[in-house]
């Protein structure tokens, strides 16, 4: 929390004086929060605050000596409207005028707490200490709403209380644990039969235990006579049994001896059998991962939301890939900065609203002291980012990742993504793109040869996959080598901004589904655009096999007039359902062709 400095004002010591001199009550009735800068840099001279965000009636109040700390509750789900709390109040009432004056008064500046509605725990206290007299009468106006029971029994003996509840008669109709003399009809539970213990013994049990004893004995066994025969005459008969019976264990409540062992029951059991000590060892081990995957589930949480509510307050997201452990910099996230590209998209949230989500991936920081010594304080090693990403499911908004040099102006306090040095690219590996509305790559060069990892799409390589009614936007990049810059589906987008190239593709620019969208710059900037080598544009349509037609589906090519950014059609190949290419009016296979 924020140190907001509490300074006693000159009107509450004006209050305070005439309260002690006249006799009155010094009463306290609020708690201001405020978002406005210090009226005056004099806190003492406060009369008011600069702007009131919140008032808060006080809830309890408390006295040690001079010291009154005044207590009052902030409940987020009254937030409406998020604020940063960088003023408070303390508010008295004049006993003549009836009216509020701020008794003392405090500022955090820029260093406030922000106070966001629904966000953080439902309620909090908020508690202001200062200093009155040990004359002054003191006493709060207390809003019963906002009050909580505050019973302090710390110092009242065992003997007074135990008095105290004895003469208030409030036990007279309950009896005592200890040999009660209950009156009345009193009832209890009826006890099992059998059951030979110290519970209560019904009158219920009592006659079914002596039905027991006569109604279901047979007919040779139902007189004393017959029994002492059965018994064999041996008037130590139970003596006799009792020894055979102590050397078993009763079904029920057996107390074993010695090693008992019994069959281990499967991990995960959750019944009455009996849980060995291999069971215990394997579900504490197992309650240890558990514990682990909890606490890794609540960070991954804690996680998901602090990212989702710094791109809610235009904040930044940054990826910087160490060349060891220990370079790794610290920039304002929870723990680190995100490792990889990967790592970034994965916290991304699926709603975006409206927001745009900024991930700045940085070649290196450069730090400007406050002496203006420019220090190079961490880089990225080389090929850093060479590894494929993901991005899907996020919609309603944008998400800009953009490569560059982050310099941190210590004298300015300020933070700047600049471009890298020497106006180099960040290399990245195969880029996919799924079910997001707007994703733009700034200053990168693209190309499928850089991952380690295939990535092969229906026997093609593209350096970026567009697809599941996505678009993507590439600025200032480079597509230098590989196979195809770009495989869209239908119904997704690929669209090429301003100081782009591309050249060098054996297979071409884009290769795209019917139906797919694609974009290029405005005439009077397409010369910003490079395209050479194999730079065209195809478009594949299936259809049906017929007997009369030795093909299946067909791929239309376009070249594009980099003067009009319109595509002209070149030419058509046909392939068969094997995916050979082959000859339309035969059907039979042709040699491999560039286009």
């Amino acid at each position: 929390m924020a140190n907001y400095h509490i300074t006693p004002t000159g009107a509450g010591a004006e209050l305070l004086t005439k309260c002690m001199e006249g006799g009155k009550t010094l009463s306290f009735t609020s708690i201001q929060m405020g978002d406005g800068d210090a009226p005056n840099s004099d806190f003492s001279q406060v009369a008011a605050l600069a702007s009131v965000k919140k008032t808060l009636p006080v809830a309890a109040i408390a006295r040690s000596g001079a010291t009154v700390t005044c207590t009052a509750k902030l409940d987020y789900t009254e937030i409406t409207e998020d604020f940063q709390w960088k003023e408070v109040g303390l508010i008295a009432k004049d006993p003549d005028t009836q009216t509020d004056v701020v008794f003392c008064y405090g500022n955090a500046g820029d260093q406030g707490d922000w106070i966001t509605g629904g966000v953080a725990a439902s309620a909090k206290n908020i508690n202001i200490s200062t200093i009155v007299s040990t004359e002054a009468n003191v006493t709060a106006v207390i809003d019963n709403t906002k009050t909580y029971a505050m019973v302090d029994l710390t110092n009242v003996s065992d003997a007074n209380l135990k008095t105290a509840v004895e003469r208030s008669g409030a036990l007279a109709a309950y009896a005592p644990l200890a040999s009660p003399a209950l009156t009345g009809t009193p009832t209890a539970p009826t006890a099992d039969q059998g059951d030979s213990s110290t519970t209560i013994a019904t009158t219920a049990f009592v006659n079914a235990a002596i039905l027991r004893l006569i109604g279901a004995a047979p007919g040779a066994l139902d007189t004393l006579e017959e029994l002492a025969n059965a018994l064999g005459d041996d008037p130590n008969f139970a003596t006799t049994v009792t020894n055979l019976i102590a050397e078993k264990a009763p079904l029920e409540s057996p107390a074993l001896t010695g090693t008992p062992t019994a069959p281990t029951p499967e991990t995960g059991d959750s019944s009455t059998k009996i849980a060995t000590t291999e069971f215990v060892s394997g579900a504490v081990e197992t309650g240890s991962e558990y514990a682990t995957m909890l606490d890794e589930l609540e960070y991954e949480t804690q996680l998901h939301g602090y990212i989702a509510d710094r791109i809610s307050k235009g904040g930044e997201i940054y990826v910087a890939t160490p060349p060891a452990e220990s370079e790794l910099p610290h920039l304002g996230l929870k723990d680190n900065p995100f490792r990889t590209l990967q790592e970034a998209a994965n916290y991304l949230p699926e709603d975006l609203h409206g927001k745009t989500a900024v991930i700045y991936v940085l070649s290196r920081i450069k730090t400007i002291t406050a002496e203006s010594t420019t220090v190079f304080s961490w880089a990225a090693p080389e090929n850093a980012y060479q590894s494929d990403t993901v991005i899907e499911n996020v919609r309603n908004g944008k998400v800009w990742i953009q490569y560059g040099e982050l310099e941190i102006n210590e004298a300015k306090d300020t933070w700047t993504v600049t471009e890298a040095e020497g106006d180099t690219r960040g290399k990245l590996g195969h880029i996919v793109c799924k079910h997001c509305d707007n994703v733009t790559l700034v200053n990168f060069q693209l190309g499928c040869n850089y991952s380690t990892e295939e990535h092969a799409q229906e026997g093609r390589y593209p350096a970026v996959t567009v697809t599941e009614s996505s678009a993507l936007y590439i600025y200032r990049c480079t597509v230098a080598e590989g196979d195809y810059a770009a495989a869209v589906d239908a119904g997704s987008g690929f669209y090429i901004a301003e100081d782009c190239s591309i050249s060098n593709m054996t297979g071409a620019v884009m290769h795209t589904q019917a139906g797919a969208r694609y974009g290029l710059p405005k005439p009077d900037r397409m010369s910003t655009l490079t395209l050479s080598g194999n730079a065209y544009f195809s478009i594949m349509e299936q259809y049906a096999r017929f007997s009369s037609q030795p093909y299946y589906y067909f791929e239309t090519y376009y070249n594009l007039d980099t003067a009009t950014g319109r595509l002209t059609e070149t030419q058509t190949k046909y392939y068969d359902a094997d995916g050979r290419e082959v000859d339309y009016a035969t059907g039979s296979p042709v040699a491999a062709s560039s286009g």
